[in-house]
């Protein structure tokens, strides 16, 4: 018979990165953003999730870096003016879709 852990749930970390160009990304957390052109992204060391949701800014080049060894299920995400993206992050794995 196989065991299974259980981690309690803690309540999520709740981040607004409207004005953030470099965002150091943290386990259980979710980040909310408008009028993005430029973010960088970090990841903490070690085992984690988060989420991003973010809309684009409306006009200019729209520049958004994940760490170097980023994984992608789907394809990476090229970003435009005024989209909104959901992104979902889980050990370097990045889920990424345009949702607006």
């Amino acid at each position: 018979k196989e065991t299974m852990e259980h981690f309690q749930n803690k309540s999520l970390i709740k981040h607004n990165i409207d004005n953030a160009s470099t965002v150091n990304l943290a386990n259980n957390a979710e980040y909310r953003g408008a009028d993005i052109a430029s973010l960088e992204l970090t990841y903490p060391s070690g085992d984690f999730e988060c989420w991003l949701r973010f809309t684009t800014a409306s006009e200019g080049d729209i520049d958004i870096v994940f760490p170097e060894g980023t994984d992608y299920i789907g394809e990476q995400p090229e970003y435009g003016n005024n989209e909104t993206w959901e992104i979902s992050i889980k050990d370097g794995i990045v889920v990424a879709l345009e949702v607006g």
